[in-house]
């Protein structure tokens, strides 16, 4: 929105037009960010850390013949 002020002391608000060229770079270019993210997060290795082994007793978790 602009308030502009004429030479005739009339007060005038205008929209300005919307340049779709400037809309779709900016989309495309936000839209390509996101691909890359995506890409990067999904090729990513992740240190992990191998599970503990259990150990060599069960107690006090054994199972109970019946």
């Amino acid at each position: 929105m602009l308030f502009m002020v004429l030479e005739d002391g009339t007060e005038a608000i205008t929209f300005p037009r919307l340049n779709w060229a400037v809309v779709v770079i900016a989309s495309a270019l936000a839209v390509g960010l996101a691909v890359v993210i995506a890409i990067v997060v999904g090729s990513a290795h992740f240190e992990q850390t191998p599970a503990p082994e259990p150990p060599a007793s069960c107690e006090p978790f054994c199972p109970m013949p019946t």
